[in-house]
């Protein structure tokens, strides 16, 4: 009697698994943007803060004392 050899396929060829690699990764994508969206927000304040600091005069100008 031959065996017949069923449609094997690993889970990487199934559509199912497919759908939910390309769902993990925009997860994954919209988790980093947001990330960089607040470390943009928080260097965007800082920055803000220290000019102010600048223009009110509570801080000398010198650029040796800014940090980077």
């Amino acid at each position: 009697m031959a065996h017949e050899q069923k449609n094997q396929t690993g889970p990487e060829d199934r559509p199912g698994s497919e759908r939910a690699d390309i769902a993990r990764r925009v997860a994954n994508f919209k988790a980093h943007q947001a990330k960089l969206q607040q470390e943009r927000d928080e260097y965007y304040k800082s920055v803000r803060a220290r000019i102010g600091r600048t223009l009110d005069g509570s801080q000398p100008t010198n650029v040796a004392n800014t940090p980077e």
